[in-house]
């Protein structure tokens, strides 16, 4: 908290409009300064306008509703008004009061208005929000000001009697150290997480169980005879996808098998229709003229020498189709067995 500017009017017997600037060169750069005069000269009234500002009330003067007695004598308007800077930013603390005006006589006290101001715009507004407002700005309450900020003649005393956690709370709150308690907790909070951490560590440790040199050597056996046991495996599924790649060939030479033969039944059956388309050309060459008759004779020559030449053609193939199916069934009879004696 720092304090930049007081601004007050007839407070007890300074008289008239009055401002304090603390940011002026002359208060900044000695940083230290005394409030000095003759008694009744108003030096407590300085430090009356900074409590009635904040507080709404002083140490040492009745402020009351419609009382107040820092009221300069003869006066109607009345003014504290203190420019604060505080860690959540720069707040105008504004305390006021009027006296109505009569003829030749003052009038009645009005009551006070208080009102807080950030920037220019308005932060708290009336006597009960104001006040509540001000101890959440400043984490103090009036007496709690007192007893720390500003000490009154004979409070310096009180203060030193103060409880350890009051004059904790108050100087944190003067200091602005209150971030290193949070940090106190947070370290204790870590610390603590930690040390549960290094606990469930240590207590898995000590669960582990020692290795003997007896046990290291016997899992070192079982380990390996599970790679031999792993390689007979990969050699046994090798010789598995051979027979299986066998047996997929063999199923595709039937199945050529099976082609072949129906192919050769068809030639079959061109060839008995064949046979019938002859006897009747022979049966028609007697009608023919004999030129014609030779002639169609050599022709029918030709074409059952060509029928007959693929006929052998086809009956070669045949063969040889056979053959690869006895070759077939051989390999697949070996497969068979390897196939068994695997099951086995």
């Amino acid at each position: 908290m720092k304090i930049e500017k007081l601004h007050f009017k007839n407070i007890n017997s300074l008289y008239g409009e009055w401002e304090i600037d603390f940011t002026q060169p002359e208060y900044t750069q000695n940083g230290l300064f005394v409030i000095t005069g003759p008694t009744g000269s108003g030096k407590s009234s300085i430090f009356d306008v900074l409590c009635l500002a904040l507080f709404g009330a002083t140490a040492r003067i009745s402020v009351k509703g419609k009382e107040n007695d820092a009221f300069s004598l003869g006066k109607h308007e009345f003014l504290a008004e203190a420019v604060i800077l505080l860690d959540a930013g720069r707040f105008r603390f504004r305390f006021e009061q009027t006296r109505s005006k009569r003829k030749n006589s003052l009038g009645n006290l009005q009551s006070c208005r208080r009102i807080i101001y950030q920037g220019e715009n308005v932060y708290a507004e009336g006597n009960s929000a104001s006040a509540k407002a001000a101890e959440q700005l400043l984490g103090m309450d009036l007496e709690q000001f007192l007893r720390t900020v500003m000490l009154a003649q004979g409070r310096f005393t009180a203060f030193l009697e103060s409880g350890e956690n009051d004059r904790a709370m108050l100087l944190e709150n003067i200091t602005g150290t209150g971030i290193y308690r949070d940090i106190s907790k947070e370290v204790f909070l870590r610390a603590k997480n930690e040390e549960e951490v290094r606990r469930h560590i240590l207590d898995r440790l000590n669960n582990i169980q020692q290795i003997t040199p007896d046990s290291r050597e016997q899992l070192l056996q079982q380990s390996a005879d599970l790679e031999k046991t792993l390689l007979l495996l990969q050699q046994e599924r090798q010789e598995y996808a051979d027979l299986c790649a066998l047996f997929d060939q063999y199923t595709k030479n039937t199945e050529a098998l099976h082609q072949q033969q129906l192919h050769e039944k068809e030639l079959f059956l061109e060839e008995q229709s064949f046979q019938k388309d002859a006897l009747r050309l022979k049966l028609a060459e007697n009608a023919l003229e004999c030129e014609s008759a030779y002639l169609s004779r050599e022709e029918l020559i030709r074409t059952q020498a060509s029928h007959q030449k693929n006929l052998q053609q086809a009956e070669d193939q045949a063969q040889q189709l056979k053959d690869q199916t006895a070759e077939t069934e051989k390999h697949l009879l070996h497969a068979s067995e390897q196939f068994a004696l695997f099951q086995e």
